[in-house]
């Protein structure tokens, strides 16, 4: 058996490599020819890995959530101060980012709050039957919101993802933001002692 030149402990692959250091190499010598291929395949493959990456992102972080829950924990102050180094020396490319892809956060955030009212009742307040979709959201029937949010570490679009990740589960409600409000400071929104039937 031929050895590698590289790395004498390993078996040799092509030009004195071993097969590590030979796609390196090849990488290295060809990069923009393997940028340009690897460009057009994402573009002509886009809605496929688009489907993949949200249908096996869902099942893997469902299957790992009190997994990396139970690290968050043990380790909140590293990934803390981890965070913020990395926000403090990136500030100006984030901003820059934010800024080319708001259109696009935007038009993800809007397609998945439609969906998300749509699949509880559709965008309308089921207390005062408000249908600006801007002043909807999504209500905790049970009154235990800030509960959930604990447990569950989401609020937000992250609420909005976990519920279609979880098919939309029972026990959240549409709301406008003054009702979600006013139900939230008492026992139920003053709305429902005027009109008990918005629907009508």
């Amino acid at each position: 058996m031929k050895m590698a030149t590289c790395h004498p402990d390993r078996e040799h692959q092509a030009r004195g490599l071993c097969l590590q250091c030979y796609g390196i190499a090849r990488y290295a010598a060809n990069k923009e020819r393997f940028k340009a291929y690897s460009l057009a395949y994402y573009a002509s493959h886009r809605e496929e890995r688009l489907a993949y990456a949200t249908q096996h992102g869902a099942i893997y972080r469902a299957a790992h959530r009190e997994q990396k829950a139970v690290y968050r924990d043990a380790h909140r102050e590293e990934i803390r101060a981890s965070n913020a180094a990395y926000r403090a020396i990136h500030r100006e490319q984030r901003r820059a980012w934010h800024v080319a892809h708001r259109e696009q956060a935007m038009a993800r955030y809007w397609c998945r709050k439609l969906a998300v009212l749509n699949a509880y009742g559709g965008p309308r307040c089921s207390c005062c039957g408000e249908t600006l979709v801007q002043g909807l959201t999504i209500d905790h029937m049970n009154g235990d919101g800030a509960t959930w949010r604990k447990e569950h570490k989401r609020e937000g679009t992250g609420l909005y993802r976990w519920l279609q990740e979880n098919n939309y589960p029972p026990g959240f409600q549409v709301l406008c933001f003054t009702c979600n409000f006013a139900k939230g400071t008492g026992d139920h929104c003053p709305h429902q002692d005027l009109n008990p039937n918005p629907q009508e």
